[in-house]
C-alpha cells in the first residue's frame, strides 16, 4: 500500500500509483471506453463534494447520453449542449430488452444522424 502520507501539505502522488491508478478497474466495466487522467483538484471547480473540470482542447465533450430515467426533453438538452460544445451528440439511453444494459435508443437514430450532418458541416 503506497504511503500518502499524514501531514496537512498537500500530498502528491508518485509515479508509481498514478500508474496503478489509471491502469485498475474492475472486470465489470471492462466494456467502457474510458479515458482517465490525474487532475489537480486546485485547479478545478468545486460545488460541494463535487469537483468539476472544463473542458478544453484535451478533454473535448463528444456525446450526452440521456438515461432511461431523464424526463427532460431531448431537444432542449442538445440546445444546451449545442450552446458550449456544437460538436456533440445527444442522444436517449433505454433498458435493454431481456437484459441488465443501458443501451442507445434505437428511435433515436435518425435525430443521431441528423445531428452528425449538423456536426460535420459545423466541426470541419
Amino acid at each position: 500500500m503506497p504511503d500518502l502520507g499524514h501531514s496537512s501539505d498537500s500530498f502528491v502522488l508518485d509515479d508509481d500509483l498514478k500508474r496503478r491508478l489509471l491502469l485498475t478497474k474492475s472486470d465489470h466495466w471492462i466494456t467502457e471506453a474510458e479515458l482517465r487522467m490525474i487532475v489537480d483538484l486546485s485547479r478545478v471547480t468545486r460545488e460541494g463534494p463535487l469537483y468539476f473540470r472544463p473542458f478544453d482542447e484535451d478533454m473535448v465533450l463528444a456525446e450526452v447520453i440521456l438515461g432511461p430515467n431523464c424526463a427532460l426533453k431531448q431537444h432542449v438538452v442538445r440546445n444546451l449542449v449545442r450552446a458550449t460544445n456544437p460538436c456533440a451528440v445527444v442522444f436517449r439511453s433505454r433498458a435493454e430488452y431481456g437484459g441488465f444494459r443501458v443501451i442507445r435508443n434505437g428511435a433515436d437514430l435518425k435525430s443521431i444522424a441528423e445531428q452528425l450532418q449538423d456536426i460535420r458541416k459545423a466541426c470541419t
